[in-house]
């Protein structure tokens, strides 16, 4: 078995030293540029191998140190230098996984277990760093009976004066049975750990939240890792190695088969997802991440502004540094070779810095400061840096918008009068280059009625007519009634949305609410949705009922000695307020599925408990109500309460001033997430007086009771055809790509991961619809879904993904420069014929601005970015006129007549509301005049 020793021109190890108030310090090992690689080989049992591994790394000098792969052309020695230097020649080697190979077959695994970086709380989790094997082996059990080496990490041992020896940390060494399955094992075993609550975070130095879990993984996972194992030097008389602390402690067993392994199945992958999103948002907002962001960034600000950079620009180039790896203009760049240097220089000089060695551009002292990053200016992706800090980061250096601007004289501005000028960044008219959208969406959308095709009959019919004697949008209707739709079929079919694999299938089950002001009429149209489960439950209750009240006059009859006859159950589908533990109860005795439809969507999660710091079981309870999975609930001298499935639909209403409330405690919990939102649109609509469309109420309500009544003889799920797979998986990538949307939230982004489910649901629900309504007049579940109905669910998918999109932009979404920069764009738009835009017309425009002309400033700077203006004068205050790309126009044509429709619609809505008061102002000044005539 073979691995590399390799031997550096400098120092490769951990120095040491003693500070001013004599308190050790420690210097970070070198990174290795220049150097040899040389094959080592290790024989016999793995016993035998660690125990020869042992030795080896114990005769490491300080310039050495080994990685776990060995060469991958089976050279026994050759060079190391940079990818700069590296001229393909025969003996040159770079340290890049391209050169090592994992073997097949026997090879060295290292976990790297760097314990004095583990918080309180992780290590209040782990008890004891000498627990780190046995919950490896509880995780992955093969782990207990392989041959394990323990060594403590180079930092450990050194005893100052005399005084305890550090502890820093240890490596533990395996012998596994595939070399090439090392990087799937390792990236495995880390989710499982993290899935069973092995996750922290180490808060880097720029404030960055870093996920970390017993090991560090990219140290275990790269084929060309370094595994510093050489003492450290001492560079103090005062301080001394305590050798035994370093002794390699072997432990007797066999090879480590790591074949065994299994990946996360879609399930554990959600639930870990959601795991990480929410560890993550308590991370960033922790004092301790929110105080290292503002540390670094005022040290780094001032860097910048020290060489000369506006403060402004400097926070925003730091910002984008921090935030997006994005590395742009007169930010600094420690090269090893040409020292600090501007990335704007770099940019203009791709051929001469192409290869270049660097520092981390974030953490410059990362490591040694030497040799951490490569600079690529000749990759098909575009110029980027590869950092090897805190396992890797890709920064990228995109081409700067100067192209786009010349020089030109200011002139005075028309509204602002004369003052002191300078020359500024101007335009020439035929220079502007495409706007970027800043709305997300090309232009705002009808959220109130679904598009053409994207519902099935009855349940477009019913929806239309309910929703206008309702006085509601379709959408709340179509919505509504889907969801009992869903609740309906529950657990009774299911859809496999998988060709070959059978392990994911889904049943009918959706959480909606509908989001308006109180008066939207959210109550009736909820209660026209359920009113056919209503009627069954109240119709199956009066039969469940009297069979009850018969079983127990039996059971007062029942002569002694028996045997009992089982006691009839009660079944519905709707339930109101309940606690949690009764409603396990009731999903006991109803299987199939439940419907919850509170009057408020905050009473239900009150109920169990979700925005309560003291509820997180029962929150855990309520997140497995949208999967269906069995729940387990003891309870000292209650016993045990089992349900083999559990799964509950939720309709309700909800006002936006109780979302926001619920969006500070869930915001990152998944809650929220599995909740398909529908947002009011804003337009009033009469709810009128006509007569009900008793056929489509009839429709509704018969296939309602027809999927609630029924039952099929196969379990098995329902499977898509082939034509109807391709379109789904092609809709569901599109759905995924969504949760890159610039400035998108770790909410949105835990919506968007939920989409499959939703879609699959949807689609089922279609599918069952489809098949009702045709020549069956019912379901067949051998018969697979049609690509015609993944269409149409796919369409209405969309439209719900809209709903989604305004929801989390209003209550997660844009910064409120963001927000602002939106608006004004929104003003453009509404006003064709203006060519420049200046401070004093948007004073005017918006009060808002007067009191907080900083904010303006970032909005106006955010439309510039955006290539929406550019700024064409400035005074001591700033820029105070800009021009206005004419190709905004052209492109959003269709956003600026709804813009303009939209401003007029609201300018008449205040028109009307004040003409509204002063007529009840003067009425009720005629009333008092009539009171006070009367009373002399």
């Amino acid at each position: 078995m073979s691995f590399t020793t390799v031997e550096s021109i400098d120092r490769l190890t951990k120095s040491v030293s003693v500070d001013g108030t004599g308190r050790i310090k420690k210097q970070n090992s070198v990174s290795l540029y220049k150097g040899t690689a040389t094959r080592s080989e290790l024989s016999g049992m793995p016993d035998a191998i660690l125990k020869q591994l042992g030795a080896h790394l114990a005769s490491l000098s300080s310039n050495q140190a080994i990685i776990c792969a060995p060469p991958a052309d089976c050279r026994a020695k050759c060079k190391i230098v940079t990818e700069k230097e590296y001229s393909n020649n025969s003996d040159e080697i770079t340290r890049t996984d391209k050169f090592f190979a994992d073997p097949s077959g026997p090879a060295l695994l290292v976990l790297d277990i760097d314990a004095k970086e583990f918080d309180a709380a992780f290590n209040a989790k782990i008890g004891s760093h000498e627990e780190i094997p046995n919950i490896l082996a509880m995780i992955y059990p093969p782990f207990e009976t392989a041959s394990m080496m323990v060594r403590a990490s180079s930092g450990s041992g050194i005893v100052l004066d005399g005084g305890e020896p550090t502890s820093s940390g240890y490596h533990l060494y395996f012998v596994v049975s595939d070399g090439q399955k090392i990087g799937e094992f390792v990236g495995a075993l880390a989710d499982r750990l993290m899935l069973a609550g092995y996750l922290w975070h180490y808060i880097a130095k720029t404030g960055t939240p870093l996920e970390r879990t017993l090991f560090d993984v990219a140290a275990s996972s790269g084929k060309a890792r370094l595994v510093y194992e050489a003492d450290a030097v001492l560079n103090d008389d005062r301080l001394g190695h305590k050798s035994s602390v370093r002794e390699p402690s072997c432990r007797p067993g066999g090879l480590l088969d790591i074949a065994a392994m299994l990946p996360l199945s879609s399930e554990e992958r959600e639930r870990l997802a959601e795991i990480k999103e929410a560890a993550m948002e308590r991370a960033k907002t922790s004092s301790k991440a929110i105080e290292a962001r503002q540390a670094y960034e005022t040290k780094r600000v001032a860097e910048l502004v020290k060489r000369g950079t506006a403060p402004d620009v400097a926070r925003k180039l730091v910002t984008k540094a921090v935030d997006v790896h994005q590395l742009s203009g007169d930010f600094i760049i420690e090269l090893d070779e040409f020292g600090p240097t501007e990335v704007r220089e770099i940019l203009r000089n791709p051929k001469q810095y192409n290869r270049a060695t660097c520092a981390d551009p974030n953490e410059p002292e990362y490591g040694s400061g030497r040799n951490v990053a490569i600079v690529y200016t000749d990759g098909a992706h575009g110029c980027h840096i590869s950092s090897q800090a805190h396992g890797g980061i890709k920064y990228l250096l995109p081409d700067e918008p100067s192209a786009w601007f010349e020089v030109i004289e200011k002139q005075p501005s028309e509204d602002e009068g004369d003052g002191d000028h300078q020359h500024v960044a101007g335009t020439a008219s035929t220079t502007w280059p495409e706007p970027f959208d800043i709305f997300d969406d090309e232009s705002p959308v009808n959220l109130g009625t679904p598009p053409e095709g994207s519902l099935p009959e009855p349940l477009l019919s019913w929806a239309t007519s309910e929703a206008r004697r309702k006085g509601v949008s379709v959408a709340s209707a179509a919505a509504s009634g889907l969801t009992v739709v869903a609740s309906a079929i529950g657990t009774s079919l299911k859809l496999s949305p998988r060709l070959k694999d059978d392990g994911w299938a889904e049943p009918c089950c959706l959480w909606t609410a509908l989001v308006a002001e109180p008066g939207a009429g959210k109550s009736p149209i909820i209660s026209a949705a359920t009113q056919p489960i209503q009627a069954f439950d109240e119709l199956r209750g009066n039969v469940g009922e009297a069979l009850h009240a018969a079983w127990q006059a039996e059971q007062k009859r029942k002569p002694k000695g028996a045997p009992d006859r089982p006691e009839p159950k009660i079944t519905r589908i709707l339930v109101d307020a309940v606690t949690p533990e009764k409603q396990i109860q009731v999903h006991a005795d109803n299987p199939r599925g439940l419907l919850r439809s509170p009057d408020e969507l905050m009473s239900m999660l009150g109920d169990f408990g979700a925005y309560k710091k003291s509820g997180e079981g029962d929150r855990s309870q309520f997140l497995r109500l949208f999967e269906g999975r069995p729940i387990t609930v003891d309870r000292i001298g209650r016993g045990t309460t089992r349900a083999k499935t559990a799964l509950m639909s939720t309709i309700a209403g909800t006002q936006p001033e109780k979302i926001k409330m619920l969006v500070k405690d869930l915001s990152a919990d998944g809650v929220l997430q599995r909740f398909i939102f529908i947002m009011d649109d804003g337009v009033e609509r009469p709810d009128l007086d006509e007569a009900p469309d008793a056929e489509a109420i009839k429709g509704y309500y018969e296939m309602v009771r027809h999927f609630a009544e029924t039952t099929y003889s196969t379990s098995n799920p329902i499977k898509l055809a082939p034509a109807a797979y391709k379109q789904f998986n092609a809709a569901l990538a599109d759905i995924k790509a969504l949760a890159n949307l610039p400035g998108a939230s770790s909410a949105w982004r835990g919506h968007i991961a939920k989409w499959p489910k939703f879609l699959t649901r949807i689609t089922l629900a279609f599918h069952a619809i489809a098949q009702w309504n045709g020549p069956l007049e019912g379901v067949v579940p051998e018969l697979p879904v049609e690509e015609s109905t993944v269409r149409m669910a796919v369409k209405f998918a969309r439209f719900l993904l809209l709903h989604s999109l305004k929801f989390y932009e209003t209550f997660f979404g844009k910064s409120e420069k963001g927000s602002e920069a939106v608006w004004i764009a929104g003003h453009i738009l509404a006003k064709p014929d203006l060519a420049h835009i200046t401070r004093k017309t948007l004073y005017d425009a918006r009060k808002l601005y007067r009191d907080d002309a900083g904010l303006l400033k970032s909005a106006m700077a955010e439309l510039d970015t955006a290539q929406w203006v550019r700024i064409v004068s400035s005074d001591a205050s700033g820029p105070n006129k800009w021009a206005i790309n004419p190709k905004v126009h052209q492109r959003f044509a269709e956003r600026a007549a709804w813009e303009k429709t939209d401003r007029e619609t609201r300018q008449r809505k205040l028109i009307a509301a004040a003409t509204a008061k002063k007529a009840l102002i003067s009425e009720d000044k005629l009333s008092l005049e009539d009171e006070n005539d009367q009373k002399y």
